[in-house]
């Protein structure tokens, strides 16, 4: 019996008395030294296997490159938010915390990251496939894989308009916030605060960046000032 279903006082102490009894044995089984010991070896093998993870990652990151790297991880992979369109959002700062005491993270805005070509800017879709099942046929989309459906874009002239959802964004998530680095802002398509001021800007920045070598002096061989 629960105590919601009590009725009246004599009741409610027999299940009170019922709940102490079996306190004692939950406590020794929960409490117990082979559970202890076991949950230790666990948070033990946990912390060598996150560790061994984190450090194969920045390995294959920086294995052909001196220096330390320079790592930009999304904000939607950090558990912000509860849940995506009734499914649970599983993530964390884990990750990002243990990269921080070895090398350089930045968290990124990962807006527009999955509806964007990185090539021409402009809106990407998901493929679709027509299945046979029971006889009928059904149209179903291609979650995994973004497509341009762009004429003009580079990835659809060079046949590689297809790409995979994961290689794709995290190749945005990379550029998005290199340009944050290098101008102090992104580019306005990934900006969640698209304005025509923060366009006019970016466009000017970026334009100084590039043409930031042509009004400086050259020098030759003998270092003689042309």
């Amino acid at each position: 019996m629960s105590f919601s279903k009590v009725n009246n006082a004599e009741e409610l102490d027999e299940v009170y008395q019922a709940y102490l009894q079996d306190r004692v044995q939950q406590r020794q089984f929960y409490y117990s030294s082979s559970k202890i010991k076991r949950k230790k070896t666990y948070e033990l093998q946990k912390r060598k296997f996150i560790d061994n993870l984190c450090a194969k990652e920045r390995q294959y990151v920086s294995s052909n490159k001196k220096g330390r790297s320079i790592m930009f991880v999304s904000d939607r992979g950090l558990d912000v938010g509860s849940r995506i369109q009734g499914h649970l959002r599983y993530g964390g700062t884990w990750k990002a915390q243990k990269h921080s005491l070895y090398t350089f993270v930045c968290v990124t805005n990962e807006h527009n990251s999955l509806k964007t070509c990185p090539f021409c800017f402009h809106k990407i879709s998901h493929p679709i496939k027509i299945l046979n099942k029971d006889g009928r046929k059904i149209i179903k989309t291609v979650n995994g894989t973004s497509v341009c459906s762009n004429p003009n874009c580079i990835s659809v002239k060079a046949k590689s308009s297809h790409r995979g959802r994961d290689s794709l964004s995290a190749l945005i998530i990379g550029l998005s916030e290199l340009a944050s680095l290098l101008f102090g802002c992104t580019f306005p398509v990934f900006s969640p605060y698209n304005a025509s001021h923060s366009n006019t800007g970016f466009t000017t920045i970026a334009t100084s960046f590039l043409n930031r070598n042509k009004d400086r002096s050259t020098i030759d061989d003998g270092n003689t000032l042309l």
